[in-house]
């Protein structure tokens, strides 16, 4: 998911600019806390992802495969054959054949969310084996339901016990970018201070 990706890079980013060590990042989503590991080794950063077991749902009866299309933008002709929809624990996957419908996906998100509420689920991700040479896949990822704000924050908890707030800086299709920084960062603050005594 693009989002746990981008959050991941700021705070690996974050840990690198300010040496800090070993942590632990909780992000609270829908489905519920995602809990991530931050390890510091010797000379970089790791990052592990702790998943809860994966569970597959039967494939779609063909009246929920039909409204997926629909809500997709794409047809039959477009699905990699062999690879049935279904959900893999709370969101939709599906295999489809071109990198350029991939790329030129135009959901509707009012649909894929009347979809969710009926299925129970979360998001979708969209994958083709049309990727490229060096690359296995390429995806797109879409979460209707997961709507986060510029200016929404979450708290990340080091190893050490010390919170650290972050904030949604930035938002669009395909990226999110978080800014760690104090929300007073960059204010002209103006404080009024009486000296008691002077040494």
């Amino acid at each position: 998911m693009k989002f746990l990706s981008a959050t991941i890079a700021v705070i690996y980013a974050k840990a690198l600019e300010e040496n800090l060590d070993s942590y632990i990042l909780s992000i609270k989503t829908r489905p519920g806390t995602l809990p991530f590991e931050i390890i510091k080794t010797s000379s970089d950063y790791k990052s592990v992802k702790i998943q809860s077991a994966i569970k597959i749902d039967p494939p779609f009866t063909d009246e929920h495969r039909s409204k997926l299309l629909t809500a997709l933008g794409i047809t039959e002709n477009d699905l990699l054959e062999n690879y049935p929809i279904q959900i893999a624990s709370t969101g939709y996957l599906k295999g489809i054949k071109s990198k350029k419908v991939l790329t030129g996906l135009s959901p509707n998100f009012c649909e894929l969310e009347s979809l969710n509420k009926l299925k129970g689920c979360n998001g979708y991700f969209v994958f083709t084996f049309d990727a490229g040479e060096d690359v296995l896949t390429q995806r797109g990822m879409f979460a209707p339901g997961t709507k986060p704000e510029v200016g929404q924050q979450y708290n990340v908890t080091q190893q050490d016990g010390n919170v650290v707030t972050v904030s949604f800086a930035g938002i669009d299709e395909n990226n999110v970018s978080l800014d760690a920084n104090h929300p007073l960062a960059g204010k002209k603050l103006i404080f009024e201070v009486e000296v008691v005594e002077i040494g």
